[in-house]
């Protein structure tokens, strides 16, 4: 329990510190241009886990074709992933993008029965539905307080998904500090390509400072989810994923001075419950096949 209890502690900070950089890219989206805040946001990740990897070595791994395949995959999704987020999230109400992106963990196991070949039962597909209900409760689709970009927050939850996706497929010899590193490069490359020709905007020392919580906020965010799950079983810890959605609500009116709608509340509310339902079919349906298990043993 002890395990277990840090393990949940350590995936709320995380998820705390990725709500504490998507926060700060907000502040500073108003300023600068996005791909400049991505680039310097990128340099400084690289800065950190690079200097991990140098040390332990990881550097000189050398990877199988299928390993720099799936790595591909990831990169490709980390890089779409910050691209449309950022984009729709200096564009939008705050509250309502991060209220969408409660839906990864139902899009992820879609994805994994869709592609990886994981079963899906009647039970989970229910859930999921009911998940995506939740989703369009938030966006609105249709209502005047739909907004385009929302879309863009749903297509950010899909990529994110083929990053997690190609992830479980890489083999275990892939350090996660040296994946993230490479996603992390990925996505400071992209930005460096489009941010060609385009001015670079002076920071002053205050809003270096803010980019600097970024950076710390998205390292963090890498190594306290990672170790969450490391530390205690992930039945347990998983759920504190959704923790985000209380460091959303209070980053939202403390920092932009906005209280999500009723209907935000009520959207993400379905899908946080839904998320928490599908992980209790997986843990009844993992339970229902150890005691089978056992009894075939017997």
């Amino acid at each position: 329990m002890k395990s277990n209890l840090r393990g949940a502690g350590l995936m709320a900070a995380g998820m705390a510190s990725f709500a504490a950089s998507d926060t700060v890219m907000k502040v500073l989206g108003g300023t600068y241009p996005l791909f400049q805040l991505l680039l310097l946001r990128g340099l400084g990740v690289m800065l950190l886990l690079g200097g991990v990897c140098l040390l332990r070595g990881y550097f000189r791994l050398k990877i199988s074709p299928r390993d720099a395949w799936f790595m591909f995959l990831r990169v490709m999704g980390e890089v779409g992933a910050a691209w449309l987020f950022l984009t729709a999230l200096f564009s939008m109400n705050y509250a309502d993008a991060l209220a969408i992106l409660q839906a990864l963990p139902l899009v992820v196991t879609l994805g994994a029965a869709l592609f990886l070949g994981e079963r899906l039962s009647a039970a989970r597909i229910a859930v999921i539905i009911v998940g995506f209900f939740g989703v369009m409760v938030i966006i609105r689709p249709g209502g005047s307080a739909f907004s385009w970009y929302a879309l863009l927050v749903v297509l950010s939850v899909i990529s994110v998904a083929l990053r997690d996706l190609a992830s479980r497929k890489m083999s275990e010899q892939i350090p996660t500090v040296y994946a993230s590193f490479i996603g992390a490069a990925g996505v400071t490359l992209s930005a460096l390509i489009a941010a060609f020709g385009t001015p670079f905007v002076p920071m002053p020392a205050h809003d270096s400072l803010l980019l600097t919580i970024a950076v710390v906020g998205i390292a963090g965010g890498y190594v306290g989810t990672l170790a969450g799950v490391r530390v205690g079983d992930i039945s347990f810890v998983a759920p504190f994923r959704y923790t985000s959605l209380l460091t959303m609500i209070i980053a939202s009116v403390m920092v932009f001075g906005i209280f999500p709608d009723i209907w935000t509340l009520l959207g993400a509310t379905i899908v946080v419950a839904s998320g928490l339902m599908s992980l209790w079919v997986e843990q009844r349906i993992a339970r229902a096949l150890d005691a089978g298990a056992r009894l075939g043993a017997g």
